[in-house]
């Protein structure tokens, strides 16, 4: 592991390097925001025709204006079809990336520092990214949350790889990390020693034995290894990686155990396992059916409180956002079985075989649904081809309706 840690930093960037690898283009690509650091406090930048603002410190905060006034520290214009921010009094220093400048364009994850506050210039994507972060590491480590952001914008810009850290394994989280930077129409290949050469499924990415054949297939995408698996020839694959700045990025899937090993470069993102998590595994399962209604384009009904308790029950990161995107299909498509596999692009009988393992009976015997709402459901279970929500709201009614 220390050849890893160690060597695979030969490639730097120069302090203005202002993002060159990103692969953040289209709508998805354009700043929309400046977030300060370490809050949820945002400042909208301004829609087409795109007119100039100022960032003004009045008292002890910050806020944009149309207007420049005698507190504006910095302006904002519109120059080659992005954001440039420039200083507008001496006192006040700009810095990007802890660089000092006197002007320079936005990227999405730049930090802005201004005095002695930072700000995070956002893109939907980015916010997007943000968002997934504290769905993996907790709502309730913002600065952790705030770090990790830092170690995947200095990966993508080719500081060193980036080094995921946890108890599980870790391959699954890099796949959606991969997927929220890189996009998903750029290569994931995992390379390792102890499996033969498997092309890319809807179950598992591609996998190569040769880190050097793994390397020449995600060209502009994401390589990922494992710290205990490593492939034989994992030095000339990082040569390679040095000689060819900016070909992929790599992902280091580290175990636990091996956190006293000296990194170089982007601080490792320690993964924190869902048992230790247990009080927000009902908000982290809502999370994940409220994206999935909005990537299938269903109403926010198709994944209820209902959904998410039994969601909640899953084992993994992984499972919970597959049992949600599953849950809110069935019910986008009303049970129908068929029409739900097709819009999840598997087979009909896997999502079949898959509800039948998971009952409402098994997350009350686990303490996740109270009795009440078991007795509910299996009301609801009588009534085929209808939605959770829909079905339990109808009940109610009915129930409603009888008593007066």
């Amino acid at each position: 592991m220390n050849a890893v840690a160690t060597r695979a930093h030969g490639v730097e960037t120069t302090p203005g390097n202002t993002g060159e690898h990103y692969n953040d283009n289209g709508d998805d690509g354009e700043v929309i925001q400046l977030r300060e650091r370490g809050t949820d406090v945002v400042h909208v930048l301004p829609a087409p025709p795109f007119w100039p603002c100022f960032l003004r410190s009045p008292g002890n905060r910050l806020e944009l204006s149309e207007q420049w006034t005698s507190c504006t520290c910095a302006r904002l214009r519109r120059v080659d079809g992005r954001w440039v921010i420039g200083g507008t009094r001496q006192d006040i220093v700009l810095r990007q990336d802890d660089v000092p400048c006197v002007e320079f364009a936005l990227v999405p994850g730049s930090e802005i520092g201004i005095g002695a506050r930072t700000l995070i210039a956002e893109s939907p994507r980015w916010a997007a990214l943000r968002s997934f972060c504290f769905r993996v590491l907790g709502w309730d480590d913002t600065h952790a949350v705030e770090r990790a952001l830092r170690s995947i914008r200095s990966a993508m810009l080719g500081r060193g790889p980036l080094v995921l850290r946890g108890q599980r394994d870790l391959v699954p989280i890099a796949v959606a990390l991969h997927r929220r930077t890189r996009g998903d129409d750029e290569p994931f290949i995992l390379a390792g020693s102890r499996r033969i050469n498997v092309s890319e499924s809807v179950r598992s990415p591609a996998h190569f034995k040769s880190g050097v054949a793994a390397l020449e297939a995600a060209a502009g995408g994401t390589l990922c290894i494992r710290s205990r698996q490593l492939p034989r020839d994992t030095a000339r694959m990082l040569e390679q990686l040095r000689a060819r700045s900016g070909s992929a990025q790599l992902v280091i899937c580290m175990e636990r155990m091996d956190a006293d090993v000296a990194l170089v470069g982007p601080p490792p993102i320690s993964i924190p396992s869902l048992e230790a998590r247990g009080g927000d595994l009902a908000r982290l399962a809502f999370e994940c059916g409220r994206e999935a209604c909005v990537a299938l384009n269903a109403p926010l009904w198709c994944f209820s409180e209902y959904d998410a308790a039994l969601v909640a029950t899953e084992t993994s990161l992984e499972d919970i956002e597959k049992a949600a995107w599953r849950m809110t299909a069935t019910n986008l498509m009303y049970a129908n079985i068929s029409s739900a596999a097709s819009l999840l692009g598997m087979a009909p009988v896997s999502l079949a075989r898959w509800l039948g393992r998971r009952s409402w009976r098994s997350a009350v015997e686990r303490g996740v649904v109270s009795r009440r709402e078991r007795r509910m459901s299996e009301l609801v279970a009588r009534t085929p081809g209808q939605p959770l929500f829909i079905a339990a709201q109808s009940r109610r009614a009915s129930a409603s309706g009888s008593r007066r």
